[in-house]
């Protein structure tokens, strides 16, 4: 009789393990619709457009305002507003692309439309344009590293140098001797690393740096934090370090020393999930 007992406790054990797991079924909501937006150019001003989301029901946004040809970007490259606006410095043809979710967990729907953008954002030589260049004259302006302590520093946020901060001639052989030269003629920018560059992106390692063809730079006043003027490079270059955005909030500038700050980013470009913040500070060579 135990063993009749045990025979059927193992038919019962061997038929609940057998039975097969059933996913429970997840009703998706339906997939966000394609967007309409509409572009328009501001009234005098040929380098500004004012975009809007014309479509409605949906849970969020992104735009992404695209770069030309020469990996020159706006002013901003995001936005998660419903209505903005965005200053191209460059000219080019740019995508300005719409992606939105309706918030059903049915995905996201995008959208894309191109502008053209037909002259350069004006720059004259004045202020800081000429502190920037040499004044303006052909030789240009240089800027390298400083030697002193917190030539860089590094925070989560915009003057917090809580995560890192140089001593005095703390840094790099590599990263002394690289110059960063601005020219008025055609905004013309040049990096010259003397042979090696500081890679963050692998475990800093000294090599190599190709960068983009013919880089440029733009100014462009009062765009920054507390209405602080900026510099723009092309996606690809940089200001001091690599892993620095392309647009720098000038702090300080004059004859001799520049000071900056820009946000971390990624290898691509795009801002680090850290959301810290940098501090350069260079003087004239």
């Amino acid at each position: 009789m135990k063993k009749l007992t045990y025979l059927f406790i193992l038919s019962v054990f061997a038929f609940v393990a057998c039975e097969p797991y059933q996913d429970i079924d997840i009703e998706l909501g339906a997939a966000a619709s394609a967007p309409d937006f509409s572009i328009e150019y501001a009234q005098g001003d040929s380098n500004t457009i004012i975009v809007k989301d014309l479509s409605s029901g949906n849970f969020s946004r992104v735009w992404d305002f695209g770069e030309n040809a020469d990996g020159q970007s706006p002013l901003k490259q995001t936005s998660a507003l419903t209505i903005d606006t965005v200053t191209y410095i460059k000219a080019g043809t740019y995508t300005i692309t719409l992606y939105v979710s309706a918030g059903t967990g049915g995905g996201t729907a995008q959208n894309s439309k191109t502008i053209t953008v037909t002259n350069d954002a004006v720059t004259g030589c004045t202020g800081t344009v000429a502190l920037l260049t040499g004044d303006c004259l052909p030789s240009g302006r240089c800027w390298t590293f400083s030697q002193v302590a917190g030539a860089v520093t590094v925070g989560p946020s915009q003057g917090d140098g809580s995560w890192y901060t140089s001593t005095a001639a703390g840094l790099e052989a590599d990263q002394y001797d690289d110059s960063f030269c601005f020219f008025l003629d055609n905004t013309e920018f040049q990096y010259n690393n003397n042979g090696l560059t500081i890679n963050p992106f692998n475990g800093y390692a000294a090599e190599p740096f190709a960068g983009v063809a013919d880089p440029t730079w733009t100014f462009s006043e009062g765009t920054g934090t507390g209405g602080s003027d900026q510099i723009i490079l092309p996606t690809g270059m940089f200001l001091g370090v690599r892993d620095a955005s392309n647009v720098y909030d000038i702090l300080t500038i004059s004859e001799t020393e520049l000071i900056v700050q820009a946000q971390i980013v990624n290898e691509d470009g795009t801002p680090n999930v850290n959301n810290g913040w940098f501090e350069l500070y260079f003087i004239a060579q």
